[in-house]
């Protein structure tokens, strides 16, 4: 199953949504900027994701290392 997700960024939290093929909602969940949480939670999913985008200014810790 191919899924695709956005990241809504707000200052101290994002919204991270995965839908399917048909639109259905398979993930979606208010989280902390915390990349090593957004990526565990993300983790189930990692092998079926085709793409994620990003929408929101404040994204400095996603690309941090």
């Amino acid at each position: 199953m191919e899924l695709y997700g956005a990241i809504d960024l707000h200052s101290t939290n994002n919204v991270t949504v995965l839908i399917d093929e048909q639109d259905e909602v398979v993930y979606q969940k208010r989280l902390s900027n915390d990349l090593a949480l957004v990526l565990e939670q993300l983790s189930p999913y990692q092998l079926s994701i085709q793409g994620i985008g990003k929408r929101g200014q404040d994204c400095s810790w996603l690309f941090s290392s």
